[in-house]
């Protein structure tokens, strides 16, 4: 496996059988679980506003025991180059969110870019569809995406 790679734990509750699929699959698609993202370039979608409209929001006090492992990530993500300092008046609030392995998301709240945007009611799935299907799955597992 080549590239920065961040190993997913396998539960010890699967069989040796289950554990030997799971890290084929995890072998053969090994680029998904690497730590820099990179573009899926599947689909490009353009955020429409009323001309002249901005969304601003003030920034959010972060907690003193917070800020330590906010600057790490920040500056993680610059070296990576998967976030760059912005002069852009638009500006969304951080939120931290703390993850099950004690690290943490660093998440936007878009909700006042959400208030002044036009709406596209591009088709979602139905959420009783998703789970139906799901019920009948041989495994069930998460993946963080690479900070989503």
């Amino acid at each position: 496996m080549a590239g920065s790679l961040t190993a997913p734990e396998i539960d010890d509750q699967l069989s040796t059988g289950q554990k030997e699929n799971l890290r084929a699959l995890i072998s053969e698609f090994w680029e998904v679980f690497k730590e820099l993202p990179e573009e899926a370039g599947v689909v490009e979608y353009q955020i429409q506003t009323p001309p002249g409209r901005i969304a601003s929001n003030h920034w959010r006090r972060l907690p003193r025991h917070l800020w330590l492992a906010v600057r790490k990530e920040i500056d993680r993500m610059k070296r990576l180059g998967i976030i760059e300092e912005s002069r852009s008046p638009w500006r969304s609030p951080m939120v931290v969110v703390p993850k099950l392995d004690g690290l943490i998301w660093l998440c936007i709240d878009y909700r006042k870019v959400n208030e002044i945007m036009t709406f596209n009611a591009f088709p979602m799935p139905q959420v009783d569809d998703m789970l139906e299907k799901a019920g009948q799955a041989w495994y069930i597992f998460t993946l963080d995406l690479t900070k989503g």
